[in-house]
């Protein structure tokens, strides 16, 4: 990453360690690069649970990406940085009456559905205030992905309808007049670093998208294919072959929009857009032997990067992780964070040149699945800082979290029950 070390110690002059810090550019090329390359009628939708920061959607909603939301407050930071309600879907395996009833008011382009009961719930409060809800349903297949990509489908998960249910699904659908269908969205998984993987996956929904058509005589207009578009977090891992990709993909929706004129598939990514284009920086509180080996102790870990820590990963391994500013000789060294748990471990066994107080430390590839995929309150640690660096203007776009602001947080205020609400 372009990002030079002597930003990160002016930052950590006037801001605590730790913090995030993103590259605009890289987002702003990582995301033109798909468009300019990609048949037109393919679109994309950046997912924003990778990464909500106001910013970083600011960025990709100025190049005409499409927002995928999660929950309302997704929807309402991505409403903040200006993105049209058309230009927003809304996804994931639990979605709660408010947030259904605000995408409906919000007249958002598509509701992705994961089960027959959500249907009918999301068709009832769609009656209930007059309106028509545009739906595509999420299909857990019964293939899965290959290879050694997080696998989301073609397994029992909490994830679309399965596809033996498919006819219970069109059935209940018939009956369901505030209800719009338009098509199909298929997730199979993420972290794909080998295109021929994504590739075949790809291939194989589309090919579920015509036994679909034949099968319930119905049109699909909308075809979800997910993501999955990886990048390396690690040590000896190569970059997807995004040119190869992205030319195979091309011949692929070719034909596909060749036979179906009115298709538009779209693509759901978050890593690929945002994760190369963020590091994250923690500094050294101090350095220890241990059992004839040395720790270095962070005021951040995985209270804040719990991705790079391994949290969820039952095999896990050393990001990229680095020394910023002066270098000398290497020596094996195991960096932690400050949490109370043997599990806030950054790298075991790296080599890294000699550790001090007051080092900063930096991990790249940083941008997605960070800070609020963390346990930021274990500790009442809190938020960390995240600025964006564009050319040479260093914007703090997110405040870090004092004390007083979680203490603040607790109350002590009595309920009054309504028996009649409750009743």
């Amino acid at each position: 990453m372009a990002i030079p070390d002597d930003l990160f110690f002016k930052f950590s002059k006037i801001q605590d360690t730790s913090f995030y810090c993103y590259d605009a550019q890289i987002i702003r090329r990582r995301y033109i690069e798909l468009r300019e390359t990609l048949n037109h009628r393919a679109y994309f939708f950046y997912s924003s649970k990778a990464n909500p920061n106001l910013a970083a959607l600011s960025e990709l909603i100025k190049l005409g990406a499409g927002i995928a939301v999660t929950s309302l407050p997704e929807l309402r930071l991505a409403k903040k940085a200006r993105q049209s309600s058309k230009d927003i879907i809304f996804v994931g395996p639990i979605k709660s009456g408010q947030e259904i009833r605000e995408i409906i008011l919000n007249e958002i382009q598509l509701v992705i559905v994961e089960s027959i009961e959500e249907l009918r719930k999301i068709n009832e409060i769609a009656s209930s205030v007059g309106r028509i809800q545009d739906i595509a349903l999420r299909i857990n297949p019964v293939f899965k992905l290959e290879g050694d990509g997080y696998k989301m489908s073609g397994l029992p998960t909490q994830f679309g309808i399965e596809e033996a249910q498919l006819d219970r699904a069109f059935l209940a659908l018939k009956d369901l007049h505030a209800l719009r269908f338009r098509g199909l969205h298929v997730y199979l998984g993420n972290r794909v670093l080998d295109y021929t993987h994504l590739l075949r996956a790809y291939s194989k929904i589309l090919l579920l998208s015509d036994v679909i058509r034949n099968r319930f005589g119905v049109t699909i207009d909308i075809l979800g294919v997910g993501g999955g578009f990886g990048i390396p977090v690690h040590p000896g891992q190569a970059d997807l072959d995004i040119a190869s990709l992205l030319d195979e993909l091309n011949r692929q929706l070719s034909r596909e929009f060749d036979n179906h004129s009115n298709l538009k598939v779209f693509f759901e990514l978050g890593r690929h857009l945002v994760g190369p284009a963020c590091v994250f920086v923690t500094g050294v509180r101090y350095v220890k032997e241990c059992h004839s080996k040395i720790m270095a102790a962070c005021d951040g870990g995985a209270n804040v990067h719990s991705s790079a820590a391994g949290y969820g990963n039952p095999h896990r391994k050393n990001w990229l992780l680095r020394k910023v500013g002066q270098q000398s000789a290497l020596s094996k060294v195991t960096v932690t964070g400050p949490l109370c748990t043997p599990l806030d471990t950054l790298a075991v066994d790296v080599q890294l040149p000699a550790l001090h107080a007051s080092d900063p430390v930096r991990i790249d590839q940083s941008g997605a699945y960070g800070p609020t995929h963390s346990p930021v309150y274990f500790l009442s640690q809190g938020f960390p800082a995240e600025l964006l660096i564009d050319n040479d203007t260093v914007t703090l776009t997110r405040e870090p979290d004092k004390p007083d602001d979680i203490i603040n947080k607790f109350v002590t205020r009595p309920i009054i029950f309504n028996e009649a609400e409750i009743i």
